[in-house]
């Protein structure tokens, strides 16, 4: 990560980001306890600031005002070498997008992302394992293969 960080990349819709350092959680419309869902998701932001803590600053709050020191904590952290390594996490919250973006989070969407598959279709073309295309297509079929076990499931 070298000195610091930066902020997202802006593209034609904007800066938007996935959320490998924000939380995006929902209910799912099949689930069988959805009144216990709720409440651990409510009791979930409730222990944001404990969250955050204990993972030493990786578990960002879904809230921000459950942890009324976030930025002073970014500009100024105890673990970040250099101190104000994170600072540029500030704003996270506003230019993350959920999973799904524009759309909703489906398991499809948290599959492909939970293990990397198009980080790693990157890393194979500038590793020279793939090229562009092979790598495309190689990821492609993967989305297709989870796709067809959802389906399925």
């Amino acid at each position: 990560m070298g000195e610091g960080m930066a902020v997202a990349l802006a593209g034609s819709a904007g800066v938007i980001a996935v959320p490998y350092v924000t939380n995006c959680s929902a209910v799912w419309s099949f689930a069988e306890n959805r009144a216990g869902a709720v409440q651990f998701l409510s009791d979930l932001i409730d222990s944001s600031k404990t969250a955050y803590e204990q993972s030493q600053g990786c578990n960002f709050p879904i809230y921000q005002k459950t942890v009324p020191d976030l930025i002073v904590r970014l500009e100024n952290d105890a673990h970040g070498d250099p101190p104000w390594k994170y600072k540029e996490l500030k704003d996270a919250l506003h230019w993350t997008a959920n999973l799904g973006f524009p759309g909703f989070a489906n398991p499809v969407a948290m599959e492909v992302f939970n293990t990397s598959v198009i980080p790693r279709m990157f890393a194979s073309v500038v590793k020279g394992e793939l090229s562009p295309d092979d790598a495309a297509r190689a990821a492609a079929a993967e989305v297709k293969r989870i796709a067809d076990k959802w389906r399925q499931a």
